[in-house]
């Protein structure tokens, strides 16, 4: 058996070796607690969100209203002779036009002038090319065409025609509505051929039996005085003279 004195000691050293224990689980722990998040300073509140004002979208363009285009019988057709053949040149029609055609065409600057055009080989060969036609101006300016920019369809095609051949389609002109003249060249640039364009449709021939067509009320001739002496108007003829008796033989 052990004396208390052996005991004491030995429980003491117990206690102490539990103290010591105690002491260093307990500064593991406070350490873990420093290994923590370390706040330093002040935390930012972040700023509230400003909401986007939506960009106002631009008014859609109130689309142009379709125009109402009219082709009016043009001149005379016209016989030119090219480096290998003979041919005709006949304007079917002609419209003078404010605006393009259709929604991807360009807008004329001044106004176009749509010319519906026939070709056709007479003799041999001839060459068809929309570059071949310009136009003369009030002015003396040559202009090109602009080749299917207005939208009109269909655009006068390059082609070789063997009589009797034709090829039709349309020229444009981006010009003022005025007096011009249709100039066509040949394919060497000779310039063959020369027609008048007029600036609207030709006016109604008057009607021989209404000689007064056209004339507004009130414009025609005046009427005869209901009050007029008409002796006056006819006055009656003078007796002729009596012929001289002659002395019979």
């Amino acid at each position: 058996m052990l004396s208390v004195r052996a005991w004491v000691v030995r429980e003491t050293r117990g206690v102490k070796k539990r103290a010591g224990v105690g002491l260093l689980v307990a500064t593991v722990v406070a350490l873990s607690g420093c290994a923590g998040t370390t706040v330093s300073g002040v935390v930012p509140t972040p700023s509230a969100t400003v909401p986007r004002t939506p960009t106002p979208k631009p008014p859609t363009p109130t689309p142009t209203p379709p125009e109402v285009r009219v082709f009016h019988p043009g001149p005379e057709v016209a016989a030119i002779r090219s480096q290998e053949g003979v041919a005709t040149i006949a304007v079917r029609g002609y419209s003078w036009q404010q605006t393009e055609n259709g929604p991807y065409a360009k807008a004329p600057q001044q106004r176009y002038l749509v010319l519906d055009l026939n070709i056709t080989a007479t003799e041999g060969k001839v060459q068809v090319n929309p570059l071949y036609f310009t136009l003369r101006t009030a002015g003396g300016a040559e202009l090109q065409p602009v080749l299917g920019l207005d939208g009109n369809e269909p655009v006068l095609a390059s082609k070789e025609l063997n009589a009797p051949e034709a090829v039709g389609g349309l020229v444009t002109f981006d010009t003022a509505q005025e007096p011009v003249v249709l100039l066509v060249t040949d394919e060497v640039g000779n310039r063959i051929a020369q027609i008048p364009i007029p600036t609207g449709p030709p006016e109604p021939a008057a009607d021989p039996a209404q000689p007064n067509q056209g004339q507004q009320p009130g414009q025609g001739q005046p009427p005869a005085n209901p009050t007029a002496n008409p002796s006056a108007a006819n006055p009656p003829a003078a007796n002729p003279p009596t012929p001289s008796a002659r002395p019979a033989n």
